[in-house]
């Protein structure tokens, strides 16, 4: 179970980490790296304020199956299928989340 921790964790950090250029503005439009969208790209204004929106979400995720994967580590008589199974519904759901919420805020800029 330690192997599938450390696959949780180092995958979540990756996640933060990777988030951290769109959430601090550290990534001029492109159409590489990013919410690479055709609303995203209309203005740099637009540009900015997305992924940062974007970046937070997904470090928020990051957050969310980091704290997961630690808790449920040291939670007692818990099998290896259903450490995974919950890690990883827990990672995908917010995912999708993050996913709808970008697109809502996509469509905020399309008015």
């Amino acid at each position: 179970m330690f192997n599938l921790f450390v696959l949780f964790f180092s995958g979540s950090l990756l996640l933060m980490l990777t988030s951290l250029p769109a959430m601090l503005c550290l990534v001029r439009p492109n159409s590489w790296y990013g919410v690479c969208a055709s609303t995203a790209l209309k203005s740099p204004g637009h540009w900015y304020k997305i992924n940062m929106c974007a970046g937070w979400r997904m470090f928020k995720v990051g957050v969310g199956t980091m704290l997961t994967a630690s808790a449920l580590y040291f939670f007692p008589g818990l099998s290896i299928s259903a450490y995974y199974f919950s890690c990883s519904v827990m990672m995908i759901s917010l995912l999708l989340i993050g996913l709808y919420r970008t697109a809502r805020h996509l469509q905020y800029y399309n008015r």
